[in-house]
């Protein structure tokens, strides 16, 4: 199983040193009951037209709806208890603080939000994954005990903080990509952009090219003719053999018919810029993003192992139901 993203977020988030508490006893203490929610000795959750619903019905469907998200998040805490508890560990305030401040830097610079828009953005993305005040801060303690428990484990190879320089500071490309079910179709396309006489105007062939990407492609650059304007040729995320054919090309020609997965691939390559010298100030700043990225993985990994080590035993039957088709 996968560890929800909406647990983890895109913590890049630093931690100090061990201190005084463990991991769950920072929580914030559940608010006080809304007055005029007790009715007698009952209390109930809420009113509807001044008659209080049914807590049980209530709680047979939270449990459905939310109930092994909820479920996971609270093995993923007592596995963390026990964790902490058998290495004599302890996470301290400061520990916290420093994952909440960078959860809302790393907001802050993954959507480019102004500094004044971030408390905004915060507050819908809360909103949007049901991350309440305890959820919320559960999340954070969660995410500073994991990154502690894996930041002395984690460690960035060269050949890691290359490509990140390359893919910041690198040549660039401006391409058109097609790609499609059938070579035989490709290859047709193909020969219709590069026919030998009459020869197309350069000028006129990425207008072509995006004419039978917008027709034929299946990717999700179709819609905009194919077009990737600035793409590093290092970039992993490109399939290799368009990596390898954009290394070898000149701006204005179009690629051979390309195996990729899924089908087969057209790259016209417009134009190439150079790359530029970083700082070293900018180098610290992608070290220490690298760096983030590979704990990110490792509090992933360590998450997963967690859950798969409890021994969890469901006896409510809406909580089963949840926890048995919860997704993979």
């Amino acid at each position: 199983m996968i560890w929800r993203p909406s647990i983890l977020a895109a913590l890049g988030l630093s931690l100090g040193s061990c201190a005084v508490n463990t991991p769950n006893d920072h929580l914030s203490p559940p608010p006080s009951e809304t007055p005029g929610a007790r009715l007698g000795s009952m209390a109930a959750p809420a009113l509807i037209n001044g008659l209080p619903i049914d807590e049980a019905r209530l709680n047979q469907r939270l449990r459905e709806i939310g109930g092994a998200l909820a479920l996971e998040e609270i093995t993923l805490d007592a596995q963390l208890r026990r964790r902490f508890s058998s290495l004599q560990l302890a996470l301290p305030p400061a520990a916290i603080q420093a994952e909440r401040d960078l959860f809302i830097e790393t907001l802050a610079s993954e959507s480019r939000t102004a500094p004044e828009h971030v408390a905004a953005l915060l507050e819908s993305l809360r909103s949007s994954r049901g991350l309440g005040p305890e959820r919320f801060e559960a999340l954070i303690v969660r995410s500073a005990s994991l990154r502690l428990l894996v930041r002395d484990s984690v460690q960035v190879s060269p050949e890691s903080l290359a490509l990140a320089y390359q893919l910041e500071s690198g040549p660039r490309c401006r391409i058109r990509l097609l790609t499609i079910p059938s070579a035989a179709r490709a290859a047709e396309i193909r020969a219709a952009l590069t026919p030998s006489a009459p020869p197309i105007d350069p000028a006129a062939l990425p207008v072509l090219f995006a004419e039978q990407a917008l027709l034929h492609s299946v990717d999700a650059q179709a819609a905009a003719g194919g077009l990737l304007p600035n793409v590093s040729p290092s970039d992993p995320s490109l399939a290799p053999a368009i990596r390898s054919a954009i290394a070898a090309m000149s701006p204005g020609t179009v690629s051979d018919v390309l195996g990729v997965e899924g089908g087969f691939a057209l790259v016209l390559l417009e134009s190439r810029s150079p790359g530029s010298e970083l700082t070293p100030e900018r180098r610290a700043e992608i070290d220490t993003r690298v760096q983030r990225r590979f704990e990110r993985l490792a509090m992933n990994e360590l998450a997963n192992h967690l859950l798969a080590e409890a021994n969890v035993v469901v006896l409510d039957r809406s909580l089963r139901w949840s926890w048995e088709h919860r997704p993979n």
